[in-house]
C-alpha cells in the first residue's frame, strides 16, 4: 500500500488515520522492546528496540 497525494478528500483523510496509527502503534513497539532491553540488559534487545519500528514503518510504507 503506497500513500498517495493524489485523490479524494476521503481518501486522503482515511490515509491520514491510517499513517497516524502506524506511528503510534510503532511508538508502542519501541517502548515495549527497550522495556525488555533495560530489563534484560541486552545490546539485542536495544537494536531490536531501535530497528523494530523502523522495518515496521518500512514495510507498511513501502510495501
Amino acid at each position: 500500500m503506497k500513500y498517495k497525494l493524489s485523490g479524494t478528500l476521503t481518501q486522503k483523510i482515511y490515509m491520514k488515520f491510517v499513517m497516524k496509527n502506524i506511528f503510534f502503534a510503532s511508538i508502542v513497539v519501541f517502548v515495549i522492546l527497550e522495556i525488555y532491553a533495560i530489563y534484560s540488559q541486552s545490546i539485542v534487545g536495544l537494536v531490536f528496540g531501535i530497528a523494530a519500528p523502523l522495518i515496521f514503518i518500512g514495510l507498511i510504507i513501502g510495501g
